[in-house]
């Protein structure tokens, strides 16, 4: 009989000492919020995988109720032994937009595209903000000008120029 009970009191133990894998739901209503962590780069798109916190050494972002972030980096370097740490910011979300901003730096912010939300699933895009699209059709215009300037040739001295 007490081998009986010493089996029935070890068996509890055991039961109400494993932990419950299932990932909580911070927010049914909106699937976003929560961590997110385990990064899958594709060509074009960041998948990531839901979690009930942010893994110490590894990439990740949670998303808060209040509009708050926290990403874990490690920067942009990459070069091992790599060191993680938290980058603070803010989000606003547009329909399908998430527009994120940096505390440390406040002109810092890219936007990302959210492509696929489950419970268990975030697949992101980055897209580039207005600044970047103006900078990038400025950059165009510079290509174009120096085509059109280096495709002059500049061998006659007789061609050459000059203003006061």
């Amino acid at each position: 009989m007490k081998l009986k009970n010493i089996f029935i009191v070890f068996s509890i133990a055991l039961v109400s000492a494993c932990e419950s894998n299932e990932v909580t739901i911070v927010d049914a209503d909106n699937l976003l919020l929560g961590n997110w962590v385990s990064p899958v780069y594709d060509e074009y798109t960041t998948t990531f995988t839901r979690n009930n916190t942010l893994l110490e050494k590894e990439t990740g972002i949670t998303f808060k109720q209040n509009g708050s972030l926290i990403q874990r980096t490690s920067g942009f370097c990459g070069t091992p032994p790599l060191t993680y740490f938290n980058v603070e910011g803010s989000f606003t979300l547009n329909n399908d937009i998430i527009i994120m901003n940096s505390s440390q730096n406040p002109s810092y912010f890219y936007v990302w595209k959210i492509m696929e939300l489950t419970n268990e699933k975030l697949v992101l895009q980055r897209e580039f903000s207005e600044q970047e699209k103006e900078h990038q059709a400025l950059m165009d215009l510079y290509y174009e000008i120096s085509d059109i300037v280096y495709s002059q040739t500049c061998s006659d001295v007789n061609d050459w120029s000059f203003v006061a």
